[in-house]
């Protein structure tokens, strides 16, 4: 997808420079460049590269992250993790070799996030939950794969302060929409985005070709997949993720008939270019959270179990993205009165972010904080 594509191209250089600079892709200075830091290990005995089944398994694992190590045992994924320096490190184990690989990896800092990857769900199911970083047990690459955009993509949208923007483009694009000039780090990440990607993006003369090809010959230099190239190159016009940004944008502002506008178009679009179904899911709930600002409550709660159907049946039960959807349930029943239902889904999120978040996590505070709103009612 493009915003994949997008998310690769903020790793390899600062936004801000690009958006700042005129000058053609290719000629960006190397100080400019900053190196991925994301690492995914594959760890079974059965790999063999000159397998088809295994080329094809491999190349969906490298659509998602660059940097893809091989290993066929548990010594040579610790030397691996132990050279990772302070890349943040995804693990996809056989099942059998996972359980004596994850109690020695799991306390290791550099390791985010663990997938089993196992034709028996049932008969690993127990030892996994042991684990906290487990993120559960996958029956294909694919569900893994997209697991890992949705991680990734939260990663990314919280990766870069304010400071690496230049104060050109803060004295004239982000400055002016907010009052406060001396907490510019402290901006929701979605609203500095947006605001960024509609100077950049949406400004872009379609006419012009040469700044497209000129960024497809320095991303091609920086080894990101041809595949995504192609499809970047077909997608480069439609826009998809300014539009989700922008919606997330106006939604802040609480120009609600102009975000639901933009959103509406990112649910066009994958009308065309099909999305990975978490991509959707981000976009209903959105909408949600929208409508049920404007008080619109049924339709909210359409989009949200749109959005819960989608949750439910590609994630883990104990996933973080669950506990997001069960909290704008809980505000959403809050509103309406219905505090049964209310307390039935604040405690779900709770639970899952006491297990799966660290006690400081803002998100963990949120919750609380309706939890104490409900029992106000009570």
């Amino acid at each position: 997808m493009t915003a994949k594509l997008l998310r690769q191209i903020k790793s390899l250089w600062k936004i801000g420079d690009v958006a700042a600079s005129t000058e053609s892709v290719s000629n960006i200075e190397p100080r400019r460049l900053m190196v991925p830091n994301y690492l995914l290990i594959w760890v079974d005995e059965a790999i063999d590269e000159t397998n088809d089944n295994c080329q094809h398994m491999l190349a969906q694992l490298r659509s998602v992250v660059n940097n893809v190590r091989l290993c066929t045992n548990t010594t040579q994924c610790i030397e691996v993790l132990n050279d990772a320096d302070s890349k943040k490190v995804f693990v996809v184990s056989s099942d059998d070799l996972g359980q004596h690989l994850v109690p020695e990896i799991h306390q290791i800092t550099q390791v985010d996030s663990i997938y089993i990857f196992s034709n028996n769900q049932v008969l690993h199911e127990k030892w996994t939950k042991d684990w906290s970083k487990i993120q559960g047990i996958f029956t294909s690459i694919q569900s893994i794969c997209d697991l890992l955009k949705t991680s990734i993509r939260e990663y990314d949208h919280h990766a870069i302060p304010m400071s690496f923007v230049p104060k050109l483009m803060i004295d004239t694009v982000i400055a002016p929409a907010v009052s406060d000039k001396q907490n510019l780090d402290q901006l929701e990440p979605s609203f500095m985005y947006s605001l960024l990607f509609k100077k950049v993006l949406l400004e872009i003369d379609e006419d012009d070709a040469k700044p497209l090809q000129d960024l497809v010959v320095y991303c091609r230099s920086q080894n990101i997949p041809e595949p995504q190239l192609e499809l970047f190159q077909q997608e480069y016009y439609l826009k998809t993720p300014v539009w989700c940004f922008m919606g997330d944008v106006y939604r802040l502002l609480e120009d609600y008939e102009t975000a639901l506008s933009y959103h509406q178009k990112a649910l066009n679009i994958q009308e065309i270019v099909p999305c990975s179904p978490l991509e959707c899911a981000t976009v209903y709930t959105n909408m949600g959270d929208t409508y049920r600002e404007m008080k619109d409550y049924a339709t909210a709660l359409t989009f949200f179990q749109k959005a819960l159907e989608i949750h439910e049946t590609r994630l883990p039960k104990d996933h973080p993205d669950l506990a997001l959807i069960s909290h704008s349930l809980a505000k959403l029943y809050l509103a309406t009165g219905e505090r049964s239902k209310a307390t039935e889904h604040i405690q779900k999120a709770m639970k899952i972010a006491e297990i799966r978040l660290p006690l400081d996590h803002p998100h963990l505070s949120d919750y609380k904080e309706t939890f104490e709103k409900i029992q106000m009612t009570l």
